[in-house]
């Protein structure tokens, strides 16, 4: 599972963004379609992973 940002244009909130989990990108616009079918969506990307190296 990885992390998608999407950025859309909601009619009463304008243009925001969601974070959503799920295996590809094309399944994280579905899901996010069927959640907010009155949403446009302008944008999406994979969120990027930081890798954090711990200690010295």
């Amino acid at each position: 599972m990885r992390a998608y940002v999407i950025r859309y244009t909601d009619p009463l909130h304008g243009t925001c963004s969601a974070e959503v989990i799920a295996g590809t990108e094309a399944d994280t616009r579905a899901d996010f379609k069927r959640r907010f079918p009155q949403a446009d969506i302008l944008a999406s990307f994979e969120k990027p992973v930081k890798n954090i190296v711990g200690g010295r």
